[in-house]
């Protein structure tokens, strides 16, 4: 009777660890994922044609 409480806890317990680590995984994997599209898209503001040739926020000393 004890080996088939021990056996039956040891179930749940294996199955919740699996759960959790599923889970951990899945969060990691969606902010690696979210990481990667914002240096996409950083890179892809630093290259743009239309920004570089832009004198916009670009402050200029002006002598006289």
């Amino acid at each position: 009777m004890y080996l088939f409480i021990f056996v039956v806890v040891a179930v749940l317990v294996t199955s919740v660890v699996r759960t959790r680590l599923k889970d951990m995984e899945q969060m990691m994997n969606a902010e690696q994922q979210q990481q990667q599209e914002q240096e996409k898209q950083h890179q892809s503001t630093l290259s743009d044609p239309a920004l570089l040739d832009s004198d916009e926020g670009i402050i200029r000393e002006v002598r006289s």
